[in-house]
């Protein structure tokens, strides 16, 4: 986590922001009397950020966009005071009750006219289940979090900003996922049935990613037995994947490594050998596991298992 003990200047607020996994450019009219604040909570791949600041512009321009290309997403959930948001052709200014949608692979600006206080959640675009034509729809468009669904959303994503202790205790995997989960819902709520595909394609992606889930230990799980038992054929199956800017094969073994890393950080699981947890998890192999895991999450289980033996107490 990063907190600032003092109010940031302008280039201190720049450094914080850098540390992000989007890159953008701020900057104020009058720099010498910008303040702000930031903290960030964070696990792995999954950034919430608390911003405080006065009247300031970020943004991702066409040049930023091809010197350091990203793909993740941004949320943008003003607590105090008004943003605005621009992006696709689209500008919206939104206010506390409300949140809007940015896509890091494309220009976008977010700014404010005056102070303000704000959560921004950041993280992969392939975390959440819509096809790129649906994303593209859904940036720089308001989506109301002042009741029903939004809003328990919008208190779990601040009190997860505002605690980030919890990010990083045993359940702060779980807890990150659960949230970029939420906000898929909200998103996809937001879209109407004809949008969504509802007569055949979103429902059967769905059952696909469902199938996978019940299955992700079974190490014959393969693209034509989900073809078959969804009832498509192997190309459509492809498809539905390529449209989310995903593969079978990545998909399978990106959450097959998420349910490892949830058990390795359990401490329920704490006596259980890392090679049972990895072929629990459809990896056999221990030395594959280890490297996948690596791979996708910079460290190694024996790692994270360590980590979570630290946390737990002593036993007189």
């Amino acid at each position: 986590m990063t907190t600032p003990t003092r109010p940031l200047s302008l280039d201190d607020f720049r450094d914080a922001v850098a540390g992000g996994a989007v890159p953008v450019r701020a900057h104020c009219d009058r720099p010498e009397r910008f303040r702000g604040d930031v903290a960030q909570a964070q696990w792995h791949d999954v950034s919430i950020w608390q911003v405080a600041a006065t009247a300031h512009a970020v943004e991702r321009d066409e040049a930023l966009v091809r010197e350091a290309p990203a793909t993740g997403c941004l949320v943008a959930l003003p607590l105090e005071g008004a943003i605005a948001v621009e992006q696709d052709g689209r500008a919206a200014r939104l206010e506390r009750g409300a949140l809007a949608l940015l896509d890091a692979s494309r220009p976008f600006r977010l700014d404010s006219a005056g102070a303000h206080r704000m959560v921004v959640v950041e993280f992969p675009r392939d975390r959440i289940r819509l096809p790129e034509r649906l994303l593209r729809g859904t940036t720089a468009v308001p989506v109301p979090v002042d009741a029903g669904l939004g809003a328990v959303v919008a208190s779990f994503v601040v009190a997860l900003g505002g605690q980030p202790a919890l990010l990083e205790g045993p359940a702060g995997a779980r807890l990150a996922l659960n949230a970029i989960d939420l906000l898929g819902s909200l998103l996809a709520r937001g879209l109407d049935d004809d949008a969504l595909g509802s007569t055949d394609r979103q429902q059967w992606f769905e059952r696909v990613c469902e199938r996978i889930d019940a299955r992700l230990g079974d190490p014959r799980l393969c693209p034509a037995e989900l073809a078959e038992a969804a009832h498509i054929s192997l190309r459509q199956l492809y498809l539905l994947f390529h449209e989310r800017g995903q593969t079978v094969a990545g998909y399978i073994r990106a959450r097959r490594l998420e349910g490892a890393y949830l058990e390795l950080a359990d401490p329920v699981s704490v006596e259980l050998p890392i090679a049972a947890i990895g072929a629990k998890w459809g990896f056999p192999a221990a030395a594959h596991f280890s490297r996948a895991f690596r791979e996708a999450y910079g460290t190694t289980p024996t790692a994270v298992r360590t980590a979570v033996g630290a946390r737990m107490p002593a036993v007189a």
